[in-house]
């Protein structure tokens, strides 16, 4: 209904009488104190795109080293990661006094001690759950105030825009903080720090991790350092006391802030850097490079999702997609174990013609680290590649990046990387390194204020959201650099070699050529390389009966352990880890689960082998079911639908396409056996997809997720379409494949 006023004679508010309403004392102050201020010497020409009143960002990103100056208003709880242990000193300090905890009424401009204007808001840990909350007086909050040499000087009317009133939300475990806890935070922000002994005290000390599950699986989604997580914390209660101060006029220079540190961790020029929410959102963009009439080669280590990100693109835009396969040489170290014959091996197999190539430095599924500065790109770029798209997710800080050293035929066209995995910032952050050349090329998948206004003002702001986790940026740079980043990667380096190489020997499985500094593959135990187990099976088998939390994943037909090392592991978790595997390998073997898989396994192939000695001797088997009985109708005739066995289907399928001389006996069973167990393979571990769906059909979804995990990446790209109707065509024909799935 269209909205009607409410008549007056009805209306339950009085009326506001304006002429009676009188300011209290603090406004009175304000306006007194702001009757006194004058305006800004100059005007700037420069308005800002959209409502923002803050600086040029593509000015402040392009000045050097010797003339650019960090803003003003950076908060000092932002300088430095703190420890866990620090940050519960904080939470025991004792109860502030009357010297901070008030302002005398009616003098605004009284300026406030060092402690007072270091006075910042909340943070959330376990420690602050168990403390009652602390009430504290409208103390004015001087987190705007706060840069690098004015918390000296920080007047009330500053200090009015965050009030303790306003920065203390309806959140108890904000409220638990008191003024004397937060002052303690912003004086150990100002102290040097020791590096952290690495293993369990790092642990202890910078993760929040359960020790109730052993965690060898770093690289999956990574960890958060606790003092980075109070930091953006602390930046939410910043914002929302003067939401529109903070992001009208602080956030974006603080971003650039961000970026400038980040750059120089990257070793990069921090106008070829932009911030975005994680690599997904950069690798999406930069699939917009590759247009109609494309070559794009990939990698048969590609990512599942940057797969899909290719292969819909190039159906946009009527490119072709090309594989080059390198999973079979995963245990050959004369290829794989070789940069320069892995690079000749990868060009070899490049398609005539490339124009986009796109590839993982650190690949995900197989954790190989490839050469791809040194020797992939500049021989790329030698065969005329153009485009060459890096996805980096998991290069931040376990490999060392220096963008400004490298020669122009090195440079990709876009590096693509996650901070939130080794870097350990909070969730969600990412950034992409573009080549000079193709700044220009480079446009944001979600446009906005800065859209047209170059590479940084597009990708600055996408919207308004929690941007705390950029600004927590430059304080995890100086935490790395405190620790020693040689000093971290040769302890994670060491650890994940010495593990795998005790991991294989105890399994008696086969070394891996190749693998990533900080990730390796390590193949199981031959107990568990059953074509009746799935790789989910396994991983969830350890998970749950061992509480270890290690990824398994199956390459070319075999299953393989993904483990991480990262500052917090210890050997013994690789000794647990080795425990545990063996000890699942002998509980399947001896499993009721293998035992009844393996039942129906027999009886599938016996009766498919009686079924091909018919089709041997000509006799193709009918479909079940009663025939018409006489006087039906022809519609009740068409609806019933008979069922085509499935060696029936396969041995017109080959008549198909083998029209000259007869089909033996032999070659319908083999090639018969061989699809049923494929396709038996796909239907288990598409009832497994089913029941993470919560679903109680078995779809076209379920079908093709299973054929990508379980085939060979040059079949499973094929079964997105024409397999499904096959798979279907074969579960129709065993009606009670699906009712003993269990779903």
């Amino acid at each position: 209904m269209p909205f009607e006023p409410v008549p007056k004679s009805k209306r339950s508010c009085s009326p506001i009488r304006w002429n009676s309403i009188r300011l209290p004392a603090n406004l009175q102050a304000l306006l007194a104190a702001s009757k006194e201020r004058t305006f800004a010497a100059n005007v700037s020409i420069f308005e800002g795109f959209g409502s923002f009143h803050s600086e040029n960002v593509e000015d402040l990103i392009a000045a050097d080293e010797a003339t650019y100056k960090p803003p003003a208003h950076f908060p000092a709880f932002a300088k430095r990661i703190l420890s866990k242990s620090e940050i519960a000193r904080a939470l025991m300090a004792p109860p502030e006094n009357a010297a901070h905890s008030t302002l005398p009424s009616g003098s605004p401009t009284r300026k406030r001690s060092r402690c007072e204007a270091m006075h910042c808001g909340g943070a959330v840990s376990s420690v602050a759950l168990r403390k009652s909350r602390v009430e504290t007086a409208p103390e004015a909050n001087a987190l705007s105030g706060a840069g690098h040499n004015n918390t000296d000087d920080v007047t009330d009317g500053d200090s009015d825009l965050c009030s303790d009133e306003s920065c203390f939300s309806s959140f108890s475990v904000v409220g638990a903080w008191s003024a004397s806890a937060k002052c303690q935070i912003r004086e150990m922000a100002n102290q040097a720090v020791e590096p952290c002994e690495l293993g369990n005290a790092f642990r202890s000390e910078h993760f929040n991790i359960t020790p109730a599950m052993v965690l060898i699986n770093h690289g999956a989604f990574g960890g958060t350092l606790v003092g980075a997580m109070l930091i953006k914390w602390l930046y939410e209660e910043h914002m929302e006391a003067e939401v529109v101060r903070f992001v009208d006029r602080e956030l974006l220079p603080l971003i650039v802030y961000s970026i400038r540190a980040l750059s120089r961790f990257l070793h990069a020029d921090p106008r070829q850097v932009v911030l975005l929410p994680n690599a997904t959102f950069g690798l999406n963009c930069a699939m917009r490079m590759i247009v109609k009439d494309d070559v794009v080669a990939f990698f048969d280590t590609e990512y599942l999702a940057v797969y899909k990100m290719m292969w819909l693109r190039c159906e946009e835009v009527g490119a072709s997609l090309h594989e080059i396969c390198l999973n079979r040489f995963l245990h050959d170290p004369e290829v794989m174990g070789d940069n320069t014959a892995l690079t000749a091996e990868i060009c070899r197999q490049l398609p005539a013609n490339c124009t986009t190539v796109v590839l993982d430095y650190v690949t995900s599924t197989s954790a190989l680290c490839f050469p791809v500065f040194t020797h992939i790109i500049p021989a790329l770029r030698q065969r005329g590649v153009r485009k060459i798209i890096v996805d980096g997710a998991h290069a931040p800080l376990q490999v060392e990046l220096d963008f400004k050293a490298l020669p122009p035929e090195s440079q990709p066209s876009v590096f693509v990387g996650n901070l939130h995995k080794w870097f350990s910032s909070p969730k969600s952050a990412g950034f992409f390194w573009v080549r000079s050349d193709d700044v220009a090329k480079m446009h944001s998948v979600v446009l906005s204020h800065g859209a047209g206004e170059g590479l940084l003002s597009e990708f600055i702001w996408d919207g308004t959201r929690d941007y705390g986790t950029y600004l927590s940026i430059p304080a995890i740079v100086e935490f790395w650099e405190n620790q020693g980043h040689d000093r971290v990667r040769d302890y994670c380096s060491h650890l994940l070699s010495s593990a795998a190489d005790m991991l294989t020997i105890a399994f008696h499985s086969r070394r891996v050529a190749r693998h990533a500094p900080f990730m390796s593959l390590v193949e199981l135990p031959e107990k568990l390389q059953d074509s009746l187990i799935t790789a989910t099976y396994i991983q969830d088998s350890l998970h749950d009966i061992a509480r270890v939390e290690v990824p398994v994943k199956r390459i070319e037909g075999r299953y393989y352990l993904r483990i991480s090392a990262f500052v917090y592991n210890t050997p013994d978790e690789y000794i647990y880890l080795r425990e545990a595997v063996l000890s699942v390998a002998d509980k399947w073997v001896q499993s009721p689960q293998r035992k009844h898989l393996y039942a129906q396994r027999l009886s599938s192939h016996a009766a498919a082998t009686a079924t091909n000695d018919q089709l041997a001797a000509g006799k193709g088997k009918r479909s079940a079911g009663k025939a018409p009985k006489s006087g039906d109708d022809q519609k009740r005739r068409h609806n019933h639908k008979r069922s085509q066995h499935w060696d029936l289907y396969i041995h017109r399928a080959l008549r198909r396409f083998f029209k000259r001389g007869t089909l033996s006996k032999a070659a319908v069973r083999v090639l018969s056996s061989f699809i049923e167990d494929m396709f038996n393979r796909i239907q288990t571990e598409a009832v497994f997809v089913a029941k993470i769906n919560k679903v109680k059909t078995l779809t076209a979804r379920e079908i093709q997720t299973s054929a990508r995990l379980l085939l060979p990446p040059e079949l499973a790209k094929h079964a997105m379409s024409e397999g499904t109707k096959a798979v279907a065509k074969y579960n129709a024909s065993r009606g009670e494949a699906y009712a003993q799935g269990g779903i």
